[in-house]
């Protein structure tokens, strides 16, 4: 049997002469059925919305999680002395072991919050205001001086690691590859 030149697709077969070589390539179906299958898969994937939120909800906030679970990736600064007597005083966890960002779990909790992201066609950002609770997260995330000059380290935790890609990756492609065998455009 014949074998169509390149790539090979259902319904595409090669002719070929007495020297091997091919003379004819016939397509089934045909290609204006073709062109209406892939206008379908094109309008099926016009936004990226639904695999951004399931990337979101599966990998990016389990992600943000791990994060204050063992106090950044890469680990955050350890707490100042002055931090960790006032910890102490009011009866919070202090020394190896106590969780860094991680008191009553409000600011875990807010970054956390699915609630709190925001989405278009291509895009996903954090979006929402932290709640009054957890007023103090970004700047934790980005660091800052306070006052008399005290300066609190960055400790981003809104971040995503690099073993996160492939795992996003995989919901687009099983998105893109769901709707390109619906439109007809691929076979199953």
């Amino acid at each position: 049997m014949p074998q169509a030149v390149g790539f090979s697709f259902p319904g595409v077969k090669a002719g070929q002469s007495s020297q091997g070589m091919p003379t004819a390539i016939d397509i089934t179906p045909n290609p204006m059925i073709l062109a209406g299958q892939f206008g379908v898969f094109a309008d099926s994937v016009k936004s990226f919305r639904k695999p951004l939120e399931e990337s979101v909800k599966k990998v990016v906030i389990p992600s943000i999680a791990e994060n204050f679970n063992v106090a950044g990736r890469p680990p955050w600064a350890p707490l100042s002395g002055f931090t960790e007597d006032a910890r102490q005083r009011a009866g919070y966890s202090t020394g190896m072991g106590a969780e860094i960002l991680v008191r009553k779990g409000k600011l875990k909790r807010a970054a956390t919050a699915f609630a709190r992201w925001s989405f278009d066609k291509q895009t996903a950002w954090v979006g929402g205001d932290f709640p009054q609770s957890a007023w103090y997260g970004p700047a934790q995330n980005n660091g800052f001086t306070g006052g008399f000059g005290a300066e609190t380290p960055a400790r981003p935790f809104m971040l995503i690691q690099e073993e996160d890609v492939p795992k996003i990756e995989e919901i687009f492609i099983k998105w893109v590859e769901e709707r390109a065998v619906k439109s007809g455009a691929f076979p199953p």
